[in-house]
């Protein structure tokens, strides 16, 4: 879904609210964008107006859920749309930084499977963006808590970052690798594998695998949409 970055949505700027949207995939309360920093009265304006579009709707506990629209507009890019050619070129580039980040020792994470989808893989002259799934996984797991906790807190104060929350020594663990893989490209767009398996799929959804299991990766679609399918 291609966004125009100059829209706003409840009086905020459309890009925040598709991210905003983005950290909380499962659904939430109003209570929970409180918690993230934005007043009552934001909260509830912002609300108001995501029903109106059709993006959430309420379910019977009061948790606030995103809609088929809600989740393809979560996915949005407001990235201008580029020649199929360049799409090709970057996935390359992609593909060949995923065996440099399997590589590098440095990483807590390693890429466990990755898979593209949508427009690439429908061809056309120019695409939106370029969709790619990413699953990943700890190099390795110490025996016990503390030791874990020690791991990835040595390796994010290593990072020079500031500690702005709690857990955000793990979160820096899968974010570093993410940011290496995007290389500042706009054209890529990333995206969770369990999201990617929890999309609503579209009659001509397709997908191709680069990294991971087959099988593996096809089960876990199948209870979710029979209609999506792999592409050779």
């Amino acid at each position: 879904m291609q966004i125009n970055a100059g829209d706003r949505i409840g009086g905020l700027p459309i890009l925040e609210v598709r991210d905003l949207l983005r950290r909380f995939p499962l659904g939430f309360h109003s209570i929970s964008l409180e918690r993230a920093g934005y007043s009552g009265y934001r909260a509830k304006k912002l609300i108001r107006a995501l029903l109106i579009l059709g993006y959430l709707e309420a379910s019977a506990d009061g948790q606030l859920r995103l809609t088929p629209a809600g989740k393809t507009f979560s996915r949005g890019s407001a990235a201008k749309r580029v020649r199929w050619e360049t799409a090709d070129t970057a996935l390359k580039e992609f593909v060949e930084r995923v065996q440099r980040a399997n590589r590098n020792q440095g990483f807590l994470m390693t890429i466990t499977a990755a898979v593209v989808f949508g427009s690439y893989l429908r061809g056309g002259e120019r695409i939106g963006d370029l969709d790619l799934a990413i699953e990943l996984e700890p190099k390795k797991t110490p025996k016990d808590s503390i030791a874990l906790h020690r791991m990835y807190a040595d390796h994010f104060e290593k990072s020079g970052r500031a500690y702005r929350y709690v857990g955000c020594e793990y979160d820096w663990a899968q974010r570093e690798v993410l940011l290496f893989l995007k290389n500042r490209k706009r054209t890529l767009s990333l995206h969770k594998m369990s999201d990617f398996v929890a999309m609503e799929k579209t009659p001509d959804f397709s997908y191709k695998i680069l990294l991971g299991d087959p099988e593996r990766i096809n089960a876990r679609l199948r209870p979710h949409d029979d209609s999506a399918r792999p592409t050779p």
